[in-house]
């Protein structure tokens, strides 16, 4: 799972870390809460951490306080380029933290085919 977290990012981490609670747990839904600009990235991070899609989700934005004055809208801007900043990064990296779960879970599945 280190790998995961090195290559992927906290938050598919935190997903996948999410998921393997919920199966020792027993549990197969959830309600993923998180704030409203990051909800795309979280949604595809459970996404892209269950690929057996054994497990359901309802997603919860929680709406963030609207930026008031210059330097607030300012740092809100910024912040929200970040996000869609990682977002992308998030589209390239979150398909190969699947491939290594899937690798996990049956190993002779990430060898390549001898010719």
């Amino acid at each position: 799972r280190m790998r995961i977290a090195q290559y992927c990012g906290g938050t598919f981490a935190e997903a996948v870390n999410t998921l393997q609670i919920m199966r020792l747990k027993g549990l197969h839904s959830a309600v993923v809460v998180s704030s409203d600009f990051h909800m795309r990235r979280v949604r595809l991070a459970f996404t892209q951490a269950d690929p057996g899609e054994t497990m359901a989700f309802s997603y919860m934005p929680v709406a963030t306080r609207s930026a008031t004055g210059q330097l607030a809208r300012l740092r809100s801007g910024i912040g929200l380029f970040v996000e869609y900043g990682k977002l992308f990064a998030a589209y390239c990296m979150y398909p190969a933290g699947r491939r290594l779960i899937l690798s996990e879970q049956d190993p002779a599945a990430a060898e390549p085919a001898e010719s």
